[in-house]
């Protein structure tokens, strides 16, 4: 997290158009009363579904949910705890959504190292599985990595911890962290947890942790519009 965003759904409407365009569709409301969230589960959550690079699901599902994180931001964990669950068991499972993750460093000491970690877990193609598994033991933010954390993490996602070290410090993992860091700038958001939810009814932002029922009324959103 960068800035304190409010943890309300905070939407931008990007649907294509010029003059005469149709209006955008509308931010679905703000949820009146969460259910406490729970704990994320890896792979109980994953299981049978597809995963390839960053993103878990079919890569031809008509939405995608672009999420850009920093594995050290507290808020982005409450949000896979409240949100992950009912995506990837709902709309990605079905194969009406995609769910990926662009590492994006903002909250200072550490968030670099894990955000390269992240990306090289992408670089196996597992890192909606890592960002899972990472949430589950995420050390307090502005505390140190454990030694070892970033490979046992790795092991849990399914992952080779050893590559992931070495792919760590590869440019290829710098490179995967600046092109993501670069996109959340354009895009003008404003800290993380934020997404970049796309599809036939259009495209948002969404920043703040979202509720499971705000996370699928955006999908819904963006298959059909209004």
């Amino acid at each position: 997290m960068r800035r304190p965003v409010p943890l309300l759904l905070c939407f931008a409407a990007l649907a294509a158009g010029g003059c005469g365009a149709s209006p955008a569709p509308q931010p679905p409301a703000p949820d009146p009363a969460p259910a406490p969230p729970a704990k994320p589960s890896g792979p109980a959550l994953l299981a049978g579904i597809p995963q390839s690079g960053f993103g878990a699901g079919r890569p031809s599902a008509p939405v995608t949910v672009r999420e850009f994180i920093d594995l050290r931001c507290p808020v982005c964990a409450r949000h896979a705890r409240k949100a992950w669950p009912a995506l990837l068991s709902g709309p990605v499972r079905s194969g009406q959504a995609r769910l990926t993750v662009a590492p994006w460093p903002v909250t200072g000491r550490g968030a670099r190292e894990a955000a390269l970690a992240l990306a090289a877990a992408g670089m196996q193609g597992k890192a909606v599985a890592y960002a899972l598994e990472f949430y589950a033991v995420q050390p307090k933010e502005g505390a140190p990595a454990p030694a070892g954390l970033y490979e046992t993490v790795a092991a849990k996602a399914g992952a080779s911890g050893a590559r992931l070290a070495a792919d760590m410090r590869t440019p290829a993992a710098a490179a995967i962290v600046r092109a993501s860091s670069r996109r959340a700038d354009r895009l003008k958001l404003p800290g993380t947890p934020a997404l970049e939810i796309s599809g036939p009814g259009g495209r948002f932002l969404a920043a703040g942790a979202l509720t499971a029922a705000q996370a699928l009324r955006a999908v819904r959103t963006a298959a059909r519009g209004r």
